[in-house]
């Protein structure tokens, strides 16, 4: 996609890609939440989403984002929660 630039062009945030984490989630031995980074992703603008697990070792091809919530809450007892990092970097 062409998109234009210069001085006094907004580009909308539906024509940019934008990265996330995402969140594993997890009930630990003392019965207490804790998480970690399990992958990071990036979605195009039509919406094609490419995410890779932090070790590298499985990438993936989604039709959104919040599919990758579902690849990473399989487990019992284990939630996934999309970071988007666009928004942190803002303070959003």
């Amino acid at each position: 996609m062409n998109v234009p630039r210069g001085p006094g062009v907004v580009v909308s945030s539906r024509l940019r890609s934008s990265l996330f984490a995402v969140v594993q989630e997890y009930d630990t031995e003392s019965g207490e939440r804790d998480g970690e980074i399990a992958a990071w992703g990036l979605t195009h603008p039509d919406g094609r989403t490419d995410m890779t697990s932090v070790g590298g070792g499985r990438g993936f091809s989604l039709n959104s984002p919040e599919r990758a919530t579902w690849w990473f809450s399989r487990e019992e007892d284990t939630s996934a929660r999309l970071i988007w990092l666009d928004s942190v970097v803002a303070g959003q």
